[in-house]
């Protein structure tokens, strides 16, 4: 079975999920900063689950999430930019092998 755990996915699940594939997935869009996050949530977590719980281990668990969130959001704007240059090389290419010098929309290409 590929997907481990099925979503609804908790907090717990996304800090064993980073620790877990760190080399193999998020070592390239994480900062080590966030593994030491995942690692420090996955530890903090049991301990919010009980009826008391200490103010620094509550604060540690915010800001382990903030920055894992933070990260992901840099992550993400990362891709978007990414994915738009890679469109942009995509349209310069298909201009090149064509002539284009127009919008490629513009023109009628059959495929």
């Amino acid at each position: 079975e590929i997907v481990k755990r099925k979503p609804p996915w908790k907090a717990s699940d996304l800090a064993m999920v980073i620790e877990k594939h760190w080399l193999a997935v998020f070592s390239s869009l994480l900062s080590k900063s966030a593994l030491a996050a995942a690692t420090d949530l996955a530890a903090l977590l049991p301990r919010l689950r009980e009826e008391t719980i200490a103010t620094a281990d509550a604060r540690a668990a915010l800001r382990a999430m903030a920055l894992l969130m933070s990260e992901a959001k840099v992550t993400a704007a990362r891709d978007v930019r990414a994915a738009e240059w890679a469109l942009a090389m995509r349209h310069e290419d298909l201009d090149r092998l064509t002539g284009a010098q127009g919008d490629v929309e513009d023109m009628d290409i059959d495929c």
